[in-house]
C-alpha cells in the first residue's frame, strides 16, 4: 500500500482573481492612454507638417512672382469691392489702377472655393441648406494659387484633428497678402457700421512679403472651424481667411470681436505656420475658451462672439505686427 500522500491543490481564491483583474485592467488603461497619446501625437505631427507646406508653398510664390504673396481669400474681389471707395483720400491706388489690382488678387487666391459657369467646386449634400454649407470639391484645392506648391496632395488641405467631413481645415491669415487690408473686403464698409466699419481702421495693404516686417511672429496659416456661421450638416468650407478684430474696441461693450474662430478639435493647443517657414503650437491658456464663445448656448462657439481674454490678445499680436496701425496705446492687443 503506497505512503505517499497526493498533493493537495488549491484554485486561486475570489480576492485573489479580483487582485490580478485589477491588475489587468489599469495595465489595460495605461496602455490605450499610451496608444491615445502617441495617436495624439502623431496627428499633431502631421498637422504640423501639413501647415509647413502650407507656409512653404507662400514661400515658393513670393519667390515666383516677383514678391507677391498667395493671397488669403477663397472667391473673387468685384470692381465693386475697390471702386466704392477709391475716391477716399487713404486708398492707395487711383481708378486707372483698379482692373489690374481685381485681376491681381484673382489669380492670386490660394483656394478657388466658388462656382463659376462650367466650373463647379462646391457641392451641397443637402439642397436645402445655405450656401455657406457647401463642401468644397478637389477643383476648388487644384484650382488654387498654392496647388503647385502642394505637390498634388490634396490631404495636405485637412487637418487629422478636424473632425468635420469638409475638404479644407486651414485658412490664411486675413491680413497678409491683401491689397487693402482683411481680405480686401472689410474696408469698403461705412465706418459707421457697428461691426464692419471698424476695420476700416486698419487698411492695411501686405501684398508682398516685403510688407510682413516680422515674419516670424506672424501666423501664416491656422486651423479654423465654422461652427457657429455654418451650423447644421455638412459644416461647410472655411470661408475666406481668418479674421480678429485687430484691438477691443473701447467703449463697445457688446462689440463682436471674434469674426472666426480656431479649430478646438483639441482644446489644449493649435498648431500655426508662420511667415517665415516656421510652425509651432499655440496652447490654450483658457481652458474653456470654446465654451466662453458659445454665445447662444447650442454647445457650439460662434462666429462674433464677444470674449476679451489671453488667447484672444495673443492672438491679436500675431496679426501682422509691426504693421498694423492702432488707435493709441491704451488699445495694442
Amino acid at each position: 500500500m503506497s505512503m505517499i500522500k497526493p498533493i493537495a491543490r488549491h484554485g486561486f481564491s475570489l480576492m485573489e482573481l479580483m487582485i490580478v483583474v485589477s491588475v489587468l485592467g489599469v495595465l489595460a488603461a495605461l496602455t490605450l492612454i499610451g496608444i491615445q497619446s502617441l495617436d495624439d501625437a502623431s496627428m499633431h505631427s502631421l498637422d504640423m507638417t501639413n501647415q509647413r507646406s502650407i507656409a512653404r508653398a507662400t514661400l515658393q510664390h513670393t519667390a515666383d512672382h516677383k514678391g507677391l504673396l498667395l493671397h488669403p481669400r477663397t472667391s473673387p474681389v468685384s470692381n465693386n469691392d475697390f471702386s466704392s471707395f477709391a475716391n477716399d483720400d487713404w486708398f492707395i491706388v487711383d481708378n486707372s489702377e483698379i482692373p489690374d489690382l481685381v485681376k491681381n488678387v484673382n489669380d492670386r487666391l490660394w483656394v478657388r472655393a466658388y462656382d463659376e459657369p462650367g466650373v463647379e467646386r462646391l457641392y451641397t449634400v443637402d439642397p436645402g441648406q445655405p450656401a455657406e454649407q457647401k463642401i468644397e470639391r478637389p477643383e476648388a484645392l487644384s484650382h488654387g494659387a498654392a496647388w503647385q506648391y502642394m505637390d498634388g496632395n490634396i490631404e495636405v488641405y485637412k487637418s487629422p484633428l478636424d473632425t468635420t467631413p469638409r475638404t479644407r481645415s486651414y485658412s490664411l491669415n486675413c491680413f497678409v497678402g491683401p491689397v487693402l487690408a482683411a481680405d480686401d473686403i472689410y474696408a469698403r464698409w461705412s465706418w459707421n457700421d457697428p461691426f464692419y466699419g471698424n476695420f476700416v481702421k486698419y487698411a492695411v495693404p501686405c501684398p508682398t512679403m516685403g510688407h510682413v516686417k516680422q515674419p516670424g511672429n506672424t501666423f501664416c496659416s491656422i486651423t479654423e472651424d465654422d461652427p457657429g456661421h455654418n451650423g447644421g450638416t455638412p459644416p461647410g468650407h472655411n470661408l475666406l481667411g481668418f479674421l480678429l478684430h485687430p484691438n477691443q474696441e473701447p467703449g463697445f461693450s457688446n462689440y463682436q470681436i471674434w469674426h472666426d474662430l480656431p479649430g478646438f478639435w483639441d482644446p489644449t493647443r493649435m498648431n500655426m505656420s508662420y511667415m517665415d517657414g516656421s510652425v509651432r503650437p499655440f496652447k490654450f491658456t483658457e481652458p474653456d475658451l470654446a465654451r466662453e464663445l458659445d454665445t447662444d448656448g447650442d454647445g457650439l462657439p460662434n462666429h462674433r462672439a464677444v470674449f476679451d481674454g489671453t488667447d484672444l490678445r495673443q492672438l491679436q499680436k500675431m496679426l501682422l505686427p509691426g504693421v498694423l496701425e492702432y488707435r493709441s496705446a491704451d488699445d495694442k492687443p
